[in-house]
């Protein structure tokens, strides 16, 4: 949620409380997920830490109480003002969104370069400060979580006065990212009218049926609009491709869930 949610929660209480001239103690806390799609339990009874925004001695030891069960090898818990939980969300997922779109600015170089990026790949990823995690080059980033978080992130800065330069450059390249395949396919095979084409995927990621800003929708669509026909399997998400990328022009192949 953007950060403030929680004040304006507690606020719209207390003016209801008011007007209803009841007197009721509360405290409205922040506790963001960190869960992966496809890997939601295990990211929460396993998570590699716990927020929650309060200054409520009274809710921080309910709070424990709550997640004593999850929080037993070693203290994972992390109490923060309201703000700070709520900025640590967006501001975690702007970081790995980052990350991916370094990553394929810095794949587009190694192209033109002549360099193998899967070298480049292990080479910094050996490097502990910055990890194995997210540096994958790909079509770019999609799903319910990055593109909204970190355009989200970009118009609070914005509100406040201050222009976020690396937010905006890691969407833009996000977006540029997402034309690559298209231009590849135009490249290797010319003039794309009536040739059929396979997209093997079609959720932003695999183990999920999520089509939110999933990579493949706008790919299907310049492959369309360039006479193409598209042959499309999707293990899960082919219902959801079917509604938002429409049936013309493609022919859906049956997937696990379809069959069953």
């Amino acid at each position: 949620v953007p950060v403030g949610t929680a004040e304006r929660v507690s606020d719209t209480i207390s003016r209801v409380l008011q007007q209803r001239k009841v007197e009721h103690p509360f405290d409205v806390c922040s506790n963001p997920e960190f869960m992966k799609e496809g890997a939601a339990i295990d990211d929460f009874t396993r998570g590699a830490r716990i927020i929650v925004g309060t200054e409520s001695e009274r809710v921080k030891e309910r709070m424990k109480a709550c997640y004593a069960p999850y929080n037993r090898n070693h203290d994972k818990l992390m109490f923060m003002s309201v703000r700070a939980a709520e900025l640590t969300k967006y501001a975690a997922n702007a970081m790995l969104a980052t990350k991916i779109s370094f990553m394929n600015e810095m794949a587009n170089l190694a192209e033109r370069l002549e360099v193998d990026i899967e070298d480049v790949r292990r080479g910094i990823g050996s490097d502990p400060r910055i990890g194995y995690h997210f540096i994958y080059p790909g079509c770019g980033y999609g799903g319910s979580c990055f593109p909204k978080d970190v355009h989200a992130l970009e118009q609070a800065a914005l509100q406040l006065g201050y222009t976020p330069e690396l937010l905006k450059a890691v969407e833009a390249v996000n977006q540029r990212q997402k034309q690559t395949l298209y231009t590849k396919l135009q490249e290797s095979l010319g003039n794309l009218e009536g040739k059929v084409i396979a997209i093997w995927g079609l959720a932003f990621k695999p183990g999920t049926d999520d089509m939110r800003e999933a990579k493949s929708v706008k790919l299907c669509r310049l492959l369309l609009d360039a006479g193409a026909h598209l042959r499309a399997y999707d293990p899960i998400s082919t219902a959801n491709a079917k509604m938002i990328i429409g049936e013309e022009g493609i022919d859906y192949c049956k997937g696990a869930y379809d069959a069953a």
